[in-house]
């Protein structure tokens, strides 16, 4: 049997093992886990930049996903979404989509049509009900969470997805589970399972760009919602989003 008192005690080491700076390599970001049906901060790295309001880019497509299904523009995690026929960069993106594979491979233009479908005053209040970061729009509909107007800090990031996750927002079964489920990541050694998103922000007229990796981690009724960015200081290779999700699974020493 394990006592109360000690397993706070070991929780309390195991955070403390965590060398951030290390797994940051130079980076400047920050790491913030909450307990989501309490909102109470577990863990917090550098909770200046974790204050700070930052694009937040393709991790926008959980409220987005949640938006689609409540909104009935996705009936079914697999509808067919028809290429727009525009040659994309990564080859993944040229060719028909669903919601799954929309999440699966951060299809941008997928995300595009949705707003443009949606509509500036679906999209404002929604956002205004979740009170998603500085809910600016302004920044165009086809454009206003990457890198413009829309801005939202790593803590506001977590404290979205703690009471999305924790059922506080006026959302039906059905779109719930169908979110959940195209939001799914990875399994965790000790069963948790891990739904988030990751984002790419690339930084205009450089080489540098900031990542991020948000989401939930589950396990029976226990649920911890997390929140992870960093800015590359030096040119790395690969993108900065996949990066910072592994970053993460580092830290819950899952690699």
């Amino acid at each position: 049997m394990i006592f109360p008192w000690l397993a706070l005690a070991l929780s309390l080491n195991a955070t403390a093992a965590v060398d951030f700076q290390k797994i940051l390599d130079g980076d400047v970001g920050c790491f913030i886990e909450l307990d989501a049906k309490t909102g109470k901060t577990l863990r917090e790295y550098n909770p200046l930049r974790c204050a700070e309001r930052l694009a937040p880019c393709s991790t926008f497509k959980i409220p987005l996903a949640f938006i689609a299904f409540d909104s009935k523009v996705f009936a079914t995690t697999h509808d067919k979404i028809p290429w727009d026929k525009v040659k994309h960069d990564r080859p993944e993106e040229n060719h028909d989509q669903t919601p799954t594979s929309w999440i699966a491979n951060s299809v941008v233009w997928v995300s595009q049509g949705l707003t443009s479908k949606l509509g500036e005053p679906i999209l404002k209040r929604y956002l205004k009900e979740w009170n998603y970061g500085n809910q600016d729009t302004s920044g165009g509909l086809t454009n206003f969470w990457l890198a413009s107007s829309l801005k939202i800090s790593a803590r506001e990031q977590a404290e979205f997805l703690a009471k999305l996750f924790n059922r506080k927002y006026p959302i039906g079964d059905q779109t719930f589970a169908k979110s959940k489920e195209i939001l799914f990541n990875r399994a965790l050694k000790d069963g948790s399972k891990v739904y988030g998103k990751t984002g790419t922000c690339p930084i205009p007229n450089s080489d540098l760009a900031t990542g991020w990796f948000v989401g939930v981690i589950e396990k029976g009724e226990s649920r911890r919602a997390f929140a992870m960015n960093a800015t590359n200081k030096v040119k790395r290779e690969g993108f900065a989003g996949p990066r910072t999700k592994d970053r993460v699974y580092e830290i819950l020493n899952d690699n």
